[in-house]
């Protein structure tokens, strides 16, 4: 339902509240009028006739009357007597009534329409899996796995995402600066995941000239031994029917081995950095 539609609505309903007012105004006013005809009563007019035929009977002169005005003041009904007095009160009564209506009314519409749309909207969803490191490993890559669960097709998809190798008491900085991956990607049906997976190094370059970059012989062995960690964030922008949508998201991973048992990792801002909304990101 668009704007003209809920408008129309609207001045539909509008129009059957004054209808029925203006009805209830009249059979009101018509009550009022059989009661007043009812305490009216009609005082009976006798008249008699006298002969005199006597001639010296002398009968006095009447009174000068002055003649009765014409228009006289008519005493003033009670406003619950009158239709206009009741017409009055309840378009008082009535006014505020259809506005609270009309008000109630767009807003269950927006309920309506908000839900309709959480309902049929794309949602993206990015999966994340890393590769195993050992001490031969001289690459480690990140594997991303964007997957459309919503029921609607993602028009287009632009990703910006980087990685960072960090001590294990360190939290992730967060910041997509200038050196870091950008994808674009169209067209994701519901249930439809890109023709293939998106694999990324990790950690990610910060010049151009070390691009793709090796891990160093020290780096594997913070990895393996646990003293090192790969966090792995980023921010997609998508579109479908319904406008534009933002995801941020955040992962991270621990290559230790045996016999590594204990491990806290500072990655308490990595998953509060997860959130979802509409129209542009917030930074």
């Amino acid at each position: 339902m668009d704007n003209k539609a809920l408008a129309d609505f609207i001045r539909t309903e509008l129009s059957k509240v004054t209808s029925a007012l203006n009805k209830l105004a009249v059979k009101i006013s018509e009550l009022a009028h059989v009661r007043e005809q009812h305490n009216t009563t009609i005082s009976p007019q006798s008249t008699t006739t006298h002969e005199n035929n006597s001639a010296q009977r002398q009968l006095p002169l009447p009174p000068h009357i002055p003649p009765t005005p014409r228009s006289s003041p008519q005493p003033q009904k009670p406003w619950y007597k009158t239709m206009n007095g009741w017409k009055t009160l309840l378009e008082c009564i009535a006014i505020p009534f259809a506005i609270g209506y009309a008000a109630v009314t767009y807003q269950q519409w927006r309920d309506l329409r908000h839900n309709f749309e959480v309902d049929q909207r794309a949602w993206l969803k990015i999966g994340s899996r890393f590769s195993n490191v050992t001490n031969e490993t001289e690459v480690a890559t990140a594997i991303l796995n964007p997957i459309n669960i919503g029921k609607s097709p993602i028009l287009e998809a632009f990703m910006d995402v980087t990685s960072e190798l960090l001590p294990v008491d360190k939290a992730p900085s967060l910041n997509l600066g200038a050196q870091h991956d950008r994808l674009m990607m169209s067209s994701i049906f519901p249930g439809g995941e890109p023709p293939n997976d998106i694999e990324l190094r990790v950690p990610s370059s910060k010049a151009a000239s070390e691009y793709p970059r090796k891990l160093t012989r020290p780096e594997v062995q913070g990895l393996i031994n646990g003293t090192l960690y790969v966090a792995l964030f980023g921010r997609v922008v998508y579109a479908d029917q319904f406008g534009k949508h933002w995801q941020r998201f955040c992962a991270w991973h621990t290559y230790e081995q045996p016999p590594v048992t204990i491990m806290i990792v500072n990655a308490k801002s990595c998953v509060a950095w997860n959130a979802v909304g509409e129209g542009d990101p917030t930074k």
